[in-house]
Formats: C-alpha cells, structure tokens, sequence
C-alpha cells in the first residue's frame, strides 16, 4: 500500500489516521466495510432517522424474544455494565437452572424474501437467534447455528453479515441449499 512503517506505527498509537483514500484501499484489502474501519459504525442506513427506526425495530425484537422466553418459564435479565459480554449478548435466559445467552438478530429485508442479517463477530459465544418479520402481529424466530454460521457468514470487520432467503415454498429460510431451523419451542435452544 505504500505506507511507510513509521506512519502505521502512528495509526496504531493513535497519534494520526489514514488519509481517507488510504482507508479505502485498506478495507479492500481486509474486506471490511469502509465506514466501519474509519469510524467504527455499522454500514446500510441512508440516515440518523434511518438508525433510529432500526434500533427500535431491533430492540422490539429483542423484546418480543425475550418476553416470549420469560412467558416459556425462563428467568430472564440484561447483561449489567461491567459484564465483559455485555457488548454482544443482549439479554440472559435461565433455562433448567443453566443461564443462558442469547443474541437476537433482526432480518433486514433488502428485497422480496431476502434478508440480510448482522451477528457479533463472537457468535459463537451465545446463542445467536434471527428475527423475521412475517406481518403485522407476526414473526418467525430462527436459530442461526454456529455450523451454518461459520459457513454461510461473511466478516465486515467488527461482524458478520448474513444473507438468508425465505423458502421460495414456504416456512422456512435458507443459504443456499441449507436450511435454517425455526424456533418453535425454548425446548429447542
């Protein structure tokens, strides 16, 4: 890249940044997304209003799961702020006396029946759970499994990201030719 080990001896103390076009190239180089790299956001809003809506859509998702958990018999509470997880599992199940993490994932429609997703990078660290609005009133829960996550996901830097598709046939959603299990029972987790 041309970039002198002195000047990334400086990016790496903090002491200066890359020049934007520089940026660019590195996160061609890494497959990362650019705005991620230079700023440490997650891509794919056109606006703050844009990121706003989202968060509360994924946070009703998150909410929804989670009540639907505690309606199941599960002993549920949010990470506390000095939880080392806190950053990636959105809240905590205690299921037959084991506790239980959980990341809740809302699908992003980005055309008729596909999706698209984003999972910590440390998925493999909870219970990762994706989240599809169906209607109104109505959504499916898949379990996004760590085997069909290590070969489906691809890294965007800080994430994953996740493409998904519903089943041209109905109920269900695949990657290809492997199919996502819905969640139809806290049993199943």
């Amino acid at each position: 890249m041309n970039v002198s080990h002195e000047a990334v001896s400086r990016w790496f103390a903090g002491a200066s940044r890359p020049r934007p076009s520089k940026i660019r190239e590195l996160a061609k180089v890494l497959d990362v997304d650019e705005a991620w790299l230079a700023l440490g956001i997650t891509p794919g809003f056109d606006s703050n209003e844009d990121a706003r809506k989202r968060n509360t859509q994924a946070e009703g998702a998150c909410n929804t799961f989670m009540g639907l958990a505690q309606l199941s018999g599960a002993h549920v509470a949010w990470p506390d702020e000095k939880d080392p997880r806190g950053a990636f599992v959105d809240f905590y199940a205690v299921f037959r006396g084991q506790q239980v993490p959980f990341n809740v994932a809302l699908a992003d429609e980005m055309a008729a029946g596909i999706y698209k997703l984003t999972v910590p990078k440390q998925y493999d660290q909870c219970v990762p759970v994706g989240v599809f609005p169906v209607g109104p009133m109505a959504v499916d829960f898949v379990k996004l499994s760590l085997p069909l996550l290590s070969k489906h996901a691809k890294r965007k830097g800080g994430y994953f990201e996740l493409i998904i598709t519903k089943s041209p046939t109905g109920g269900g959603y695949m990657t290809g030719t492997d199919v996502w299990p819905l969640i139809v029972d806290f049993t199943e987790l």
